[in-house]
């Protein structure tokens, strides 16, 4: 507070005088202060909180609130929760973290976040200026500052250290150190933390895990007033993740997601430790990605011009995403569920079977509407790989996603113009299929030089084979036999999305307002014990499995709804795959951890699914 006001607390008075009919009230303000003047931070605007007074005057309506609140003040000690936030994690700590005995306070006022990486062109600011506002909120910041001047004598923690060796922010690569130490004193003059990182990723890996050592809350369970305080000090913190590939994967070319909204899923990835953001942007339902090379595709393509991504608009996604150590990877669809990719009327003759109607869609296509990339039109590869081109340059990272998934034999076989390729080339569908990959990547060699591909796990099991290559990744999400043909008939590194235990979508409905087709719904403690290695015994088919990824498919999921159903269940697919071999929990030491990081995701403006009813996290020994 300003002014030097006097600091009061309001409950406190009330408790100091218990036989007290009436109790003391500041007096009305002078006529020189208007009402709002008067109490704009009291506790007018903090009745459930009971606030501090930082004006030593109020209005007749401030007084009238204050004594509506004394009977709410004096039964403040009777909460369930006694105002101790609980210490917890999100992924899990290793078994390696050591900690203590001692909480260390913190004055947000004074707090410093120092870089001493001593490098001019180092970015840790920007992950200062990041983690500074999740750290001290601006709800609880006043409110932390007021509080810490009633501490008598704390052991009071100083700052921070920041160094790494690679402190610059560049695009995240695949496989980037994000290893980092962490150690917060208990004791000395001052009292200060370290973190040590070899990059930039590794250092917010480390910040997330010093912002969840900060708890807002009462001390020790006393009556005293919530201040920003580090439990448990000294600690020692050695982290890194098992698996370098932790991501979600979202599907705004089935319903579209403002830039807003993918921002959002982005702060979840950062505050979950994921660095995978990837982004199916097109399908035969919309393609919204604004083209410069073929603008009539978006024209056609998109649902209307407010559902629309624009270059401004990706490199606004990049750049944020880049600065929370997410890379940000698009799939466009380069064969099958490419419908949206021929609607222009100069371009609908490199499409088959667009214009099924009815209930025939079943025979074309696994959803309407159906399809698919004609690799008998002479005109497919030279649109195609100069779109891949455009969007390949316009995302940095070093993988792009072409797809590859769901090819229906039908929808070519009924295409004259597919028939007449067959016959003039004497091929079989998987050998038109084997040219159109072939003619693709050599295309693609011209015009993306050194960026590598994602396909989805069917490009592995064509026959004849397409030429997949070791640099590759293939993206499996059926079962383990599909996973095993994958490991025997490529050298492809692998990411792991089983549709039976991380698609999100599955348990809810279809388009047609039926049951999903996967089923059950995938619950984030049955995400969490998947086992994506589970039955996969041979070393160097492990050591070719770099990841996961959870899918949000988005035929019916939109902005308003998307965010609760991604989070916290990705998180959780996320903990696993960051500390893979944690061992001997209980359940009752999962759910709370998880319940507490859904509650730290919306308090960040991460909309997240409640995990457990609050009262087993205020007092698990009546749950568990």
């Amino acid at each position: 507070g300003g002014g030097g006001h006097t600091q009061t607390n309001v409950c406190d008075l009330r408790r100091s005088s218990p036989a007290r009919t009436s109790w003391p009230l500041p007096q009305p303000c002078p006529a020189s202060l208007s009402s709002d003047q008067s109490h704009h931070r009291g506790p007018v605007n903090n009745l459930i909180g009971c606030g501090e007074v930082d004006c030593p005057c109020f209005s007749k309506m401030a007084a009238r609130v204050l004594l509506a609140l004394a009977l709410t003040c004096s039964l403040a000690a009777a909460y369930q929760s006694n105002g101790v936030k609980r210490q917890s994690f999100w992924p899990l700590l290793p078994s390696s973290a050591t900690s203590g005995s001692t909480p260390v306070i913190i004055n947000p006022e004074s707090f410093e976040f120092r870089d001493v990486s001593g490098n001019p062109s180092s970015n840790i600011p920007d992950a200062i200026a990041i983690y500074r506002r999740i750290i001290f909120p601006v709800n609880k910041l006043h409110k932390g500052l007021v509080n810490f001047r009633t501490l008598t004598d704390p052991v009071e923690l100083a700052r921070i250290e920041i160094s790494a060796t690679i402190p610059t922010s560049g695009p995240p690569q695949p496989e980037v150190d994000e290893s980092f130490t962490l150690v917060v004193q208990g004791a000395g003059s001052p009292v200060y933390a370290t973190l040590q990182a070899t990059t930039y990723v590794g250092v917010l890996r480390g910040l997330e895990t010093f912002a969840q050592l900060v708890v807002y809350g009462v001390i020790n369970g006393t009556q005293s007033a919530p201040v920003f305080h580090v439990p448990n000090a000294p600690w020692t913190i050695r982290d890194q993740p098992r698996f370098p590939h932790r991501g979600v994967l979202v599907d705004p070319s089935r319903t579209f997601l403002p830039i807003p909204t993918l921002k959002a899923v982005v702060d979840g990835l950062l505050a979950s430790k994921m660095n995978v953001l990837h982004l199916h942007l097109s399908d035969s339902q919309s393609f919204p990605l604004q083209l410069a090379s073929y603008p009539n595709i978006t024209l056609y393509g998109a649902y209307g011009p407010d559902e629309v991504y624009s270059a401004d608009d990706i490199n606004e996604l990049v750049v944020y995403a880049t600065k929370r150590g997410v890379r940000v990877i698009p799939e466009i669809e380069s064969s099958s569920h490419s419908r949206a990719f021929g609607l222009a009327p100069e371009l609908q003759h490199i499409v088959a079977c667009a214009d099924v109607q009815g209930a025939a869609w079943s025979n074309y296509c696994a959803e309407p509407p159906c399809g698919q990339l004609n690799p008998g039109s002479a005109d497919t590869l030279p649109v195609v790989t100069t779109v891949l081109q455009e969007v390949g340059t316009l995302f940095p990272d070093n993988n792009m996603h072409l797809g590859f998934d769901e090819i229906n034999q039908k929808c070519w076989l009924d295409d004259p113009v597919f028939q007449r390729y067959l016959l003039v080339n004497n091929f079989t569908i998987g050998q038109a299929l084997q040219a159109y990959f072939i003619g693709m990547r050599q295309a693609l060699a011209q015009k993306l030089p050194g960026k590598q591909f994602v396909y989805w796990e069917e490009a592995a099991l064509q026959t004849p084979p397409l030429p997949i290559k070791a640099t590759d990744t293939i993206q499996v999400w059926n079962d383990l036999t599909a996973l095993n043909k994958v490991f025997l008939n490529t050298d492809a590194s692998v990411i792991i999305s089983w549709y039976t235990s991380v698609y999100l979508d599955c348990g809810l409905t279809n388009v047609f307002g039926n049951p999903a087709w996967c089923q059950p719904f995938n619950t984030w403690l049955s995400i969490f014990q998947n086992d994506p290695l589970a039955n996969v015994t041979n070393p160097t088919y492990i050591s070719r499995v770099k990841g996961g990824e959870v899918c949000m498919w988005g035929e019916v999921q939109g902005p308003s709804s998307v965010l609760p159903a991604i989070w916290p269940r990705a998180a959780a697919y996320g903990g696993r795959l960051w500390n893979y071999d944690i061992t001997g929990l209980s359940q009752s030491e999962i759910v709370l951890s998880m319940s507490d990081h859904a509650q730290r995701l919306t308090a960040r403006g991460v909309p997240a699914s409640p995990v457990t009813v609050p009262l087993c996290s205020i007092s698990p020994d009546l749950c568990f």
